[in-house]
């Protein structure tokens, strides 16, 4: 599973992230604080652990709003992606839940 969140990896924040954690349970929060308390920097996916869901991992990656193409925000997406499907692969996972690239980055649906 993909999810989009904050550079903080405070899973409170968001509604796709506050459900994720939620799904996952405390441990999944838990993992984010102990392996990068400072947070991860935009464009960058880390993995953590799936927990009480029904997928091996879930994918976390930090990402700006759409900015309709007038600044970098098409560039992070496509890195984003680039970054989900290689870790998702190096991780011998054969599927992936994305929710972030129709949301924030349409650029990726004409592609």
């Amino acid at each position: 599973m993909f999810n989009t969140t904050s550079k903080d990896l405070d899973l409170r924040k968001g509604a796709i992230s506050k459900s994720i954690s939620v799904a996952a349970g405390h441990e999944l929060q838990a993992e984010c604080e102990s392996k990068y308390p400072d947070g991860i920097r935009q464009g960058q996916v880390i993995a953590t652990s799936g927990y009480r869901l029904h997928c091996k991992k879930v994918y976390h990656g930090s990402v700006q709003r759409w900015d309709q193409g007038a600044g970098h925000s098409e560039k992070v997406c496509t890195i984003m992606h680039t970054a989900s499907v290689t870790t998702t692969a190096t991780n011998h996972c054969f599927s992936l839940c994305t929710v972030y690239c129709f949301y924030l980055c349409p650029v990726l649906l004409s592609n």
